[in-house]
């Protein structure tokens, strides 16, 4: 069974927990629940995975597609062409690395599914991206960024130390000691592509999440 399915099964991207981490991430970020076409976009915005060989090579860059059309489909259905656009945006956005491909911004989705790591506990993360073969390659990230940056820790620290650095480097995002860039083009499909690829990181894009209703 390949990678981006067997995230989608147990690791990272678990279809129950990650949405359900997303979504607390997204209240804290953006100070209000998600609408219901938000939600939905929430709920299927990483089943492109499916499939995929690796989680950041070129099969894995484009996994927002499948989950842009299957949102854009559902809420247009229910709420109209117009919204069914903007949850197929929010969908696309939600990875920079995805956004610079086609060109357009990142989404308001993207800094909650950064976020969303620290909501998960590592005794579930951990065993999980192991067994998923996620954890070697997000290590590799970090790696690359630990020795570019002095920042991180080393390939030789345990995956569980690991695990513990990158929820401080995101708390501190969200507490504003770091910033969560949301116009930089990164991988976001993990959190260590994530640190990897971008040393500060800012929470942009709220506004216009609290002046929407269901």
């Amino acid at each position: 069974m390949r990678r981006g399915t067997l995230s989608l099964l147990l690791g990272a991207h678990q279809v129950v927990l990650h949405p359900i981490c997303v979504t607390l991430a997204w209240h804290r970020i953006h100070e209000t629940w998600p609408a219901w076409d938000e939600a939905i976009a929430i709920l299927v915005h990483d089943w492109g995975y499916l499939g995929c060989q690796s989680m950041d090579g070129l099969d894995g860059e484009r996994h927002p597609e499948m989950g842009a059309k299957i949102a854009g489909k559902v809420v247009g259905w229910f709420g109209g062409e117009e919204r069914g656009l903007q949850a197929e945006a929010l969908v696309r956005g939600h990875s920079r690395t995805y956004a610079r491909i086609v060109g357009m911004s990142p989404s308001k989705l993207m800094a909650p599914d950064k976020l969303a790591l620290c909501y998960v506990p590592s005794w579930i993360y951990v065993p999980g991206a192991r067994l998923t073969g996620e954890m070697a390659e997000y290590r590799d990230n970090c790696t690359a960024y630990y020795e570019r940056t002095g920042d991180g820790v080393p390939r030789t620290a345990s995956d569980w130390k690991w695990f513990s650095w990158v929820c401080d480097y995101m708390e501190r995002a969200a507490q504003g000691k770091a910033n969560l860039v949301t116009d930089r083009s990164y991988s976001a499909t993990s959190a260590s592509s994530t640190v990897e690829r971008d040393e500060e990181f800012t929470t942009k894009n709220t506004k216009d999440t609290k002046d929407r209703t269901s």
